[in-house]
């Protein structure tokens, strides 16, 4: 979940390394509300396209996400734009580049400080609707960790939004879950230390207090919340993203960001 250690050197590299971005398609790098986040539009792709928008773990930010989940070729080859969002950060200089979202139970400073993380993907999905054509209906989530679960709250609570998601390494963190009909993919490693498949507490220092739900109690509330709910349990695989697509590479033949865009998407085009 905290993909950078605390030191000035890891914040260094997390924030300032360059981004590797696909060269087919045009990259925007911009603001929304006081955050920055990045845009990458497939070439050629028309007006009326769906929007998948990728949220990071906590800890970590926008270009962390561009890296360790690269959705650029699958946008390429599965027609839609992609967009990586900052949550909260901390506001001070050093660590401001180690953000949170606020999705209920979890997670950090966005948490705590009950940042209205889920008000600013609402007016970000308004501000693509009327400035890059997006189609509304056609509004995709992915997220790791604390993203899963800041994911997971904007289709339980805002289900009108959302057209569907794929959640990795995170479970719902909110009281109340209403999302018929939404298509929902969760994936999570077996051997997840951080956010265990029978629940409770993780090994992470930063989660000590947080109790997450057990991977069946997430399925019961999604299905009981009307959801067209699949859980994918990758056997050997941990809390990572690197270890997720990985084993997943090895074991289906398909990448963790080729398995999101299938599940989302259907064929390439």
């Amino acid at each position: 979940m905290w993909q950078c250690v605390v030191t000035a050197l890891v914040i260094l590299i997390c924030s300032l390394a360059p981004v590797a971005f696909a060269s087919s398609g045009k990259t925007t790098d911009a603001d929304y509300n006081g955050r920055d986040y990045v845009l990458y539009t497939p070439r050629p792709l028309g007006t009326n396209a769906p929007l998948l928008i990728v949220l990071h773990g906590g800890g970590g930010n926008a270009n962390w996400m561009t890296r360790h989940l690269n959705m650029n070729d699958m946008a390429d080859r599965y027609g839609f734009k992609v967009a990586y969002l900052n949550g909260t950060g901390t506001g001070g200089l050093l660590l401001n580049n180690m953000r949170t979202w606020n999705a209920g139970s979890c997670c950090g400073p966005a948490q705590k400080t009950r940042s209205d993380d889920k008000g600013y993907i609402i007016g970000f999905i308004q501000m693509m609707v009327q400035q890059q054509k997006i189609d509304p209906a056609r509004v995709y989530l992915t997220g790791h960790s604390n993203g899963a679960m800041m994911s997971y709250r904007m289709a339980c609570e805002m289900r009108d939004k959302v057209a569907g998601i794929v959640a990795i390494s995170g479970t719902v963190g909110v009281d109340r879950c209403h999302a018929p009909d939404l298509p929902v993919l969760h994936i999570h490693g077996a051997n997840d230390p951080n956010v265990p498949v029978q629940g409770g507490k993780g090994q992470l220092r930063q989660t000590k207090d947080v109790h997450f739900r057990s991977l069946a109690d997430n399925s019961a509330i999604l299905k009981a919340a009307g959801a067209q709910y699949a859980l994918l349990l990758v056997p050997g695989a941990e809390h990572k993203i690197t270890s997720i697509d990985e084993t997943l590479e090895k074991t289906t033949g398909r990448t963790l960001p080729e398995t999101i865009a299938r599940f989302l998407f259907g064929p390439p085009r």
